[in-house]
């Protein structure tokens, strides 16, 4: 697959999940008590994305052969955030079908 394609079909995605955030988490956050935490863990977020993307290409430029430990760091971090996502499923499933597969 040429990495024109690839590059593209990732922006497609970052912009999905943006749009997500934006217009279906952060409303509801907001209108909780506490919006201004809400708002500057979203920021804080962002900036900790920025910083690790940062170093993370620092690296790689550091010493291009070390596309291993790259991929590893991805691994590991894809581990984690389907274990996230099965723990938030299977607990959504512990109180009604419905909530855990999000069908309403």
């Amino acid at each position: 697959m040429p990495d024109r394609v690839i590059s593209r079909a990732l922006q497609f995605a970052a912009g999905v999940l943006t749009a997500l955030v934006a217009f279906s988490l952060m409303p509801p956050a907001v209108r909780s008590d506490n919006a201004v935490v809400v708002i500057i863990g979203f920021f804080i977020g962002g900036a900790a994305f920025a910083v690790m993307d940062f170093m993370a290409a620092r690296r790689q430029a550091a010493n291009p052969t070390e596309i291993a430990t790259v991929s590893i760091a991805l691994y590991v971090g894809i581990i984690v955030d389907m274990l996230i996502d099965g723990v938030v499923i299977g607990l959504g499933s512990s109180l009604t079908l419905l909530t855990g597969w999000c069908w309403r």
